[in-house]
């Protein structure tokens, strides 16, 4: 499900939910589900950086590769290319076994 991320700074980048992120969010708990949804769909795309929120931390060696803490749940993404892909959504004893 494609997506446009439009940066304050004039710059767009393109932003794309994988199928198997979309499912593993539909299978959160609701009350951290609503918060990863508000932040994933309304918060990140008005950033003019992917670490502005103060939520997203890269990942430590690896250049383009990014988490968001929401609880036990982690927001795992990439950026490869101007496109900001979002990956994984699980719990933080399960997403490092899968992710990056």
């Amino acid at each position: 499900m494609p997506c446009l991320i439009k940066l304050r700074d004039s710059l767009a980048i393109t932003g794309n939910y994988r199928k198997e992120f979309l499912e593993q969010l539909a299978n959160i708990p609701s009350d951290t589900r609503a918060r990863i949804e508000k932040f994933v769909f309304e918060d990140l795309p008005g950033l003019s950086s992917i670490t502005r929120s103060g939520k997203v931390e890269k990942i430590k060696g690896y250049d383009t590769y990014y988490k968001a803490r929401f609880g036990a749940y982690r927001v795992c993404t990439a950026l490869e290319n101007d496109t900001l892909i979002l990956r994984a959504v699980m719990d933080r004893k399960d997403i490092y076994k899968i992710f990056p």
